[in-house]
């Protein structure tokens, strides 16, 4: 990404069609409609993007924090909730920037990639924001995407990409238990940004109460 990430993203997202589309992520929402609708529960999402997973989440009867830092995506992502008629809360938050002092039931991110100095710093912020006994889903592309010549999206470098030893490192151990660690090969229809046949790292796991 050549670009300052902000720039990068607003020009990626000032379109009036929806990058992404507007559907959620395909694992994201299956894992949400395993778990049912919820009431008096939270959900944060990092890198929210033009806010499908997040207007997903608040229809299941989340409170949600969609974040990114992005502000055009997060503009079209309130769009999409007035739409959808839900509610949600939208903040501007660059995950090696700062930090948001609270805790949530769940967190949320699809295709949220870092350079390889920062990915501790990607999990060390999913750790912080999710409470006791709260659980992460998550996304992202394996390396395989690169290597074995993919063209459905994701950065150039394989090294951004999310290999199942990191997570199980992260996720399978105190005070997580990991529900899903899983590598798959599957088609994605995301809009224009992500489309065809992708090799992907899932994540489902929960902290300890």
């Amino acid at each position: 990404m050549g670009m300052n990430p902000v720039s990068f993203w607003n020009e990626r997202y000032q379109n009036k069609a929806y990058y992404f589309g507007t559907a959620p992520n395909h694992f994201i929402q299956h894992t949400l409609d395993q778990i049912g609708p919820v009431e008096n529960q939270t959900l944060i999402e990092l890198g929210c993007g033009e806010g499908r997973n997040s207007v997903y989440a608040a229809g299941m009867g989340y409170a949600v924090t969609a974040t990114d830092v992005a502000d055009i995506g997060l503009q079209k992502t309130r769009a999409l909730a007035d739409s959808n008629q839900v509610e949600l809360t939208t903040r501007i938050f660059d995950i090696l920037q700062g930090s948001i002092q609270a805790e949530y039931d769940m967190v949320i991110l699809s295709f949220v990639h870092m350079p390889p100095e920062h990915k501790n710093d990607l999990y060390q912020c999913i750790s912080s924001l999710c409470k006791p006994g709260g659980c992460v889903i998550a996304e992202w592309y394996h390396p395989r995407q690169r290597l074995d010549g993919y063209s459905s999206g994701g950065p150039q470098d394989p090294a951004m990409m999310v290999t199942l030893s990191e997570l199980e490192e992260v996720f399978n151990q105190q005070p997580w238990h990991a529900r899903h660690i899983e590598y798959r090969l599957d088609h994605l229809h995301e809009g224009q940004g992500h489309v065809g046949l992708a090799a992907l790292s899932r994540l489902y796991a929960c902290k300890e109460s």
